[in-house]
């Protein structure tokens, strides 16, 4: 019974292991792709994307050190708490009226030109997935029982993890420029629509 007991723990355990190693692999592939696609199409949303995904951690850091006192989903990630999640969303509001007003008003060579009721839903939905883009980082690494992703750039917790937010904001990102934007994109998006038809079986050959 024991060892049919570590057997089935051992099945388990091997299975977990390999399906995070998978996922790790698509999780670094498919920041790297979109980040890609989205600088042919518009270099300037790349830099918005980074612009808001590293101030939502900026502010969650900010806030969190000097008025954190709730945790948020402390099993993942212990140094997390609500007062710097809050944090995260006003430093992220913040930075879009920044943008905006640079965007119109100085120039718009940086970031898109975009209208404010864009970028404020933008910021808030992008603030809200950076979040969590960066919790399910830190699931990995606690599935996989490491501190940090590697020992570059030390006291941050590895390259990955200034990267790790950008995952699920760039996929939102991304599905936003070719939706509200195409017009706007390098060749009008027609590009990605084209290679969206034909994984889609519309494009006729």
């Amino acid at each position: 019974m024991k060892e049919d007991a570590f057997i089935r723990q051992a099945m388990i355990l091997t299975a977990v292991s390999t399906l995070v190693e998978i996922f790790g692999h698509l999780y670094i592939s498919t920041i790297a792709g979109l980040g890609y696609i989205i600088y042919v199409l518009d270099g300037r949303y790349l830099c918005f994307c980074f612009c808001i995904s590293w101030q939502a951690d900026n502010g969650g850091l900010l806030f969190g050190s000097l008025m954190g006192r709730r945790p948020f989903a402390h099993g993942i990630s212990p140094k997390k708490t609500q007062e710097g999640i809050i944090g995260a969303f006003i430093l992220c509001f913040i930075s879009v009226l920044i943008i905006y007003f640079f965007t119109h008003y100085v120039s718009d060579f940086m970031w898109p030109k975009l209208p404010l009721s864009h970028l404020i839903v933008l910021s808030q939905v992008h603030c809200f997935l950076a979040v969590y883009s960066d919790l399910l980082e830190s699931f990995m690494k606690r599935c996989a029982g490491v501190k940090d992703s590697s020992s570059i750039l030390p006291g941050h917790g590895g390259f990955l993890d200034r990267v790790d937010s950008l995952l699920l904001p760039a996929v939102t990102l991304f599905f936003y420029m070719i939706t509200f934007q195409a017009e706007n994109l390098s060749n009008g998006g027609m590009l990605v629509h084209s290679g969206i038809d034909l994984i889609l079986g519309k494009a006729h050959i």
